[in-house]
């Protein structure tokens, strides 16, 4: 007879199986510690990356215009008052237009403490307790007359013209007097090289008021066409909303009556301090908040201030914010 020899079963007892399943538990949590510390470090990684360019590009348009402040040409020292500059453009001086030229180069409203002239017609309205920068100048680029103007309301030859627009606000001077008017038709003189700049009454929006740019003699062949610039920086909510879907606020740009357009993202407040030369030697006497200026002709510097934050969160709820900062010496002002 042939015998059977059975051999013992061989396996995992019940506490070995228990203590493989806890040390796998521990090796996947440690794994899944490391994944999640290092998602959130590329969120944070992300989320500076995003505040400092968007930051960075802010304060850079901001400072670019702030140092142009002033700038006008053979006219820096203008007087306003005087009988030999006109402004023609329809509702201005003295309307609070972003036209009027006589609020000056340098406007600054802190919402807080002051209200944003309907007649801006900023839209979306800017976010409470922040400020809002107005800068009126004259573009770097001019055009000459190719011939003296006939009479003191005569449209204008001028050289070129690329560039010019209809419903541009220009500024016409020979350095001894001025005028602002609306281009209200613009055509190229064939075979000329030369633009039709005209300027008429009851078209146009603001339009002008009259056609006369001169109280005395008509401009010469020595007088010039420069555009003329009003940039408005403020803060207003995004188009958009962020990965939770909470509102988001950015730094918003209006060129004159142009609509205004985002300019730059996750930009939640603008803070300006102003370096304020009331004895003429062109070293701030002090620094002060808007509302504490008593003339923003004599602001020779400005210190611009921008919060910045990440958009989107990047640790459950929590945003990175920083503040950035650049001081700016207006260049047409002071020493």
């Amino acid at each position: 007879m042939m015998m059977r020899i059975f051999k013992p079963q061989k396996g995992f007892t019940l506490v070995e199986l228990m203590i493989s399943m806890l040390l796998g538990l521990i090796l996947t949590g440690g794994i899944y510690s490391v994944f999640t510390q290092n998602a959130q470090t590329s969120n944070f990684v992300q989320g500076s990356s995003r505040i400092q360019e968007n930051a960075r590009f802010a304060l850079s348009e901001l400072s670019a215009h702030a140092r142009m402040i002033g700038y006008m040409g053979c006219l820096s020292q203008l007087d306003l008052d005087s009988p030999e500059f006109i402004n023609t453009v329809d509702g201005a001086p003295g309307s609070g237009d972003i036209y009027d030229f006589s609020a000056g180069h340098l406007e600054i409203i802190d919402t807080e403490f002051s209200n944003v002239p309907a007649t801006y017609a900023l839209s979306p309205e800017p976010a409470p307790d922040t400020d809002v920068l107005v800068i009126r100048g004259l573009s770097t680029a001019d055009f000459n007359l190719s011939g003296a103007m006939p009479n003191t309301s005569a449209d204008l030859k001028v050289v070129g013209g690329e560039g010019l627009e209809i419903g541009d606000i220009v500024f016409l001077s020979d350095c001894e007097k001025a005028s602002m008017f609306q281009v209200t038709n613009l055509t190229i003189q064939a075979g000329t090289g030369e633009s039709n700049v005209v300027h008429n009454t009851g078209v146009g929006s603001p339009g002008n008021s009259q056609s006369e740019l001169s109280n005395s003699n008509p401009f010469g062949e020595d007088a010039t066409v420069q555009e003329f610039t009003t940039t408005i920086f403020y803060i207003a909510p995004a188009t958009f909303t962020n990965n939770l879907g909470n509102e988001v606020l950015s730094l918003w740009q209006k060129n004159g009556a142009d609509d205004a357009f985002e300019f730059a993202s996750g930009i939640r407040d603008l803070e300006i301090l102003s370096g304020e030369d009331a004895s003429g030697d062109g070293i701030p006497d002090r620094i002060v908040r808007p509302e504490d200026v008593n003339d923003f002709n004599d602001v020779v510097s400005l210190n611009i201030q921008i919060t910045a934050d990440s958009i989107d969160p990047v640790d459950g709820t929590d945003l990175i914010i920083r503040d950035f900062g650049a001081t700016v010496k207006l260049r047409n002002r002071g020493i």
